[in-house]
Parts: structure tokens; C-alpha cells; sequence
């Protein structure tokens, strides 16, 4: 299975009734679950641009911040997976 891509934030949704629906009825799921689900290089892209730790660098990893909250979604059927960060939907789908 292909792992799922980067596809916008909330500040610059796509389209914003996938977003809508996909905020308004979420799993919660583990950092690990999400993980193996998104492109790596991607995520840790994103991590880095974040500001957090990747791989064995030294400092915060985002699976560590606790404010951070790794969800899972259905929209028309597809699996979507966002990430929560400062209030900011991070967006990965097919």
C-alpha cells in the first residue's frame, strides 16, 4: 500500500468541506499508527520545518510534545490522517 501524501494545512485547505468533515469526526490514534501510515520523508520534512528533533537528532520529538494530537478520518470513503499542532490541521491523504 502506498503511504499517504502531504496535502495542505488548514491554513490553505484544498477544499474546506473535506476539511470541515474530517475535523468535526476523528479517531484519535497513536503516533505510531500514524507513522506507518504517512511518507516518511515527508513527516520528518515537516517535523524538522517544525521546529522539532528528527530522527536521533538531539531535542523535542514531536511524538513527545504533548500537545500535539495524531488523528484519523474517513472522507467519501478515503482514509485521511492530520496531525493537531497549535491548532493547525496537518493534512496527509492519497
Amino acid at each position: 500500500m502506498r503511504k499517504l501524501q502531504y496535502a495542505y494545512n488548514c491554513t490553505n485547505p484544498g477544499d474546506s468541506r473535506e476539511l470541515a468533515a474530517i475535523t468535526d469526526n476523528f479517531t484519535d490514534i497513536s503516533y505510531e499508527t500514524f507513522r506507518r501510515k504517512v511518507d516518511t520523508e515527508q513527516f520528518d520534512m515537516l517535523c524538522s520545518g517544525l521546529g522539532y528533533a528528527v530522527g536521533n537528532e538531539k531535542g523535542l520529538h514531536i511524538k513527545n510534545d504533548w500537545s500535539v494530537s495524531f488523528r484519523k478520518a474517513l472522507y467519501k470513503g478515503n482514509p485521511i490522517y492530520f496531525f493537531s499542532w497549535s491548532s493547525i490541521e496537518v493534512v496527509f491523504k492519497n
